[in-house]
């Protein structure tokens, strides 16, 4: 079958900035390796320049110019000239990844389509303030919201989407984790004592200001801790001012010497994180099912993190790691001081991760799983 994945890729393939490039760039690759899938990718190109195509792990990736036009216009352009391109492919169906212009752009193209939901956006926007923001709030509602509905054949990578959108689906749900690339899974952890990692973006929604009070608490209780932020930037959406405020933070609890900011890390570096790191942290107050979490577990990785979302979905409280309240720096701080300071915890939990991952999250098993659901919408047996 011909397949067309539509959705966010990465500039190049090396270059993975996010979860859902990560799904994305995952997926196809195993996709491509089934012996009756025929897979190609479409996805905007931010960067500028004229239509192009590159070969990621083996897959053609067909860049498409972003619109240049002004908001709402801009999205419906995306979503006209991403299905023109898909059309030219001639797939016999199409999966799009977010329920956005790329869903929009599937929807368009006559063909049977698969949706895969990743984050529920309207809540997201809802945590942006302002004027602008609230607006942008209630058409991304609309959007999204239309199309969940319009879709027939929907992955849910958490049960967190299927809640949230109770009593609006119309589509045969299929539950399906997202894939983690079997590096992840083959790395070798070598812990260094008080090694504490964060990897996501810098934005308000990820809570860095409660993390680095509570990496401050947990220093305090544990003399000599490191936190390593992998991850960079903020998008036009964000407060301009937060990165200033989190370096306020940083000389009030005179954290300069003990906070390293990495920036954003390919697969490679980011796995050499994971093997060094005692645990991993998300302080976030929104999450679905975040590629980081994923990644540590398959690493072997303990995790603590705020129990908002579809985490628990991912982390087994006390067993392959800790959930606390969101915006608690307290409760974040002593759940990451019980594993720094207990070697087997530490590393108990770390294998309980592997294992979890290991059953849900092999990029192989998600694949197979996934045409599955193609097979069954084109009423194909499989």
């Amino acid at each position: 079958m011909r397949v067309v994945v539509v959705g966010d890729f990465p500039r190049k393939a090396d270059e993975i900035e996010g979860g859902v490039q990560a799904v994305t760039t995952y997926l196809v690759a195993e996709l491509r390796r089934l012996p009756d899938v025929n897979v190609e990718a479409v996805a905007l190109d931010s960067w500028g320049g004229p239509p192009r195509t590159e070969v990621q792990r083996g897959v053609p990736v067909h860049f498409v110019p972003i619109s240049r036009w002004p908001s709402r216009l801009s999205n419906w352009q995306n979503a006209r000239r991403l299905a023109a391109r898909i059309r030219e492919l001639e797939p016999d169906i199409v999966h799009a990844h977010i329920a956005n212009q790329f869903a929009a752009a599937a929807r368009r193209c006559g063909v049977p389509w698969v949706l895969t939901a990743h984050g529920v956006r309207h809540r997201e926007m809802a945590l942006r303030t302002g004027l602008l923001n609230r607006i942008r709030g209630w058409v991304v509602r609309r959007e999204e919201f239309s199309l969940m509905r319009a879709a027939r054949h929907l992955i849910s990578i958490s049960p967190f989407i299927t809640d949230v959108f109770s009593g609006e689906l119309t589509a045969d749900v299929v539950h399906i984790d997202n894939p983690v690339d079997e590096a992840f899974f083959e790395a070798r952890r070598s812990p260094e004592a008080g090694r504490i990692l964060y990897v996501g973006r810098l934005i308000p929604r990820k809570d860095i200001k409660t993390l680095l009070h509570a990496f401050a608490d947990a220093r305090d209780a544990c003399p000599g801790l490191r936190l390593r932020l992998a991850g960079e930037g903020i998008s036009g959406l964000e407060p301009s001012g937060y990165p200033a405020e989190l370096m306020r933070i940083i000389a009030e609890r005179d954290l300069a010497q003990s906070v390293e900011f990495l920036g954003q890390l390919d697969d490679s570096a980011l796995i050499g994180e994971y093997e060094k790191c005692s645990l991993m942290v998300v302080s976030s107050v929104l999450e679905t099912a975040p590629m980081v979490i994923l990644q540590a577990m398959a690493a072997g990785v303990p995790v603590v993190s705020t129990d908002v979302g579809g985490i628990r979905y991912l982390i087994q409280d006390g067993e392959s790691g800790f959930l606390v309240p969101a915006r608690d720096h307290a409760a974040l701080a002593s759940r990451m001081t019980s594993i720094v300071s207990d070697a087997g915890l530490a590393r108990n939990m770390g294998e309980r991760s592997r294992e979890i991952a290991a059953q849900r999250f092999r990029a192989p098993d998600i694949a197979a799983r996934t045409r599955d659901v193609y097979c069954k919408a084109l009423s194909v047996p499989s």
